[in-house]
């Protein structure tokens, strides 16, 4: 029992060294790869040198402004639109500090001086009235 293990031993030896053999035997029948020389490619570019200087960041432009916030206008006091050469209306230009619409109130002021002066003769008459009850 013991020679038939170290038989086996030895035959599986054998066959290790004889399989290395093979192996080293077919890769030397092997041609080594070819090594593909690489050609450098050198581009040229065209360079501009850079200069510093300021730009202007003023644009003007035509066109239709729609705005993001819309604004309610409207007259706290009474009258009659006065005509202007510039419409106001959807879509007109109008220029910085430029007047947008103008009120005709000479009416509603006429009549808030009748007021003030109705008060000043009911306040008068009153005061007449209150200097005669003291006397």
């Amino acid at each position: 029992m013991y020679m038939s293990r170290s038989f086996s031993v030895g035959l599986a030896f054998v066959l290790l060294i004889i399989v290395a053999g093979l192996y080293n035997w077919i890769t030397g029948m092997k041609k080594p790869a070819e090594r593909k020389i690489v050609e450098r490619i050198i581009k040229q570019v065209k360079v501009t040198p850079v200069k510093n200087q300021t730009l202007q960041t003023e644009l003007e432009l035509t066109g239709r402004l729609v705005a993001k916030q819309k604004v309610e206008v409207f007259a706290e006091v009474g009258g009659t639109l006065l005509p202007n050469g510039n419409r106001f209306r959807e879509g007109n230009y109008f220029k910085k500090g430029e007047k947008l619409i103008g009120i005709a109130d000479e009416e509603p002021r006429l009549d808030l001086l009748a007021q003030k002066r109705a008060k000043k003769n009911q306040i008068t008459k009153m005061h007449t009235e209150i200097k005669s009850d003291n006397t």
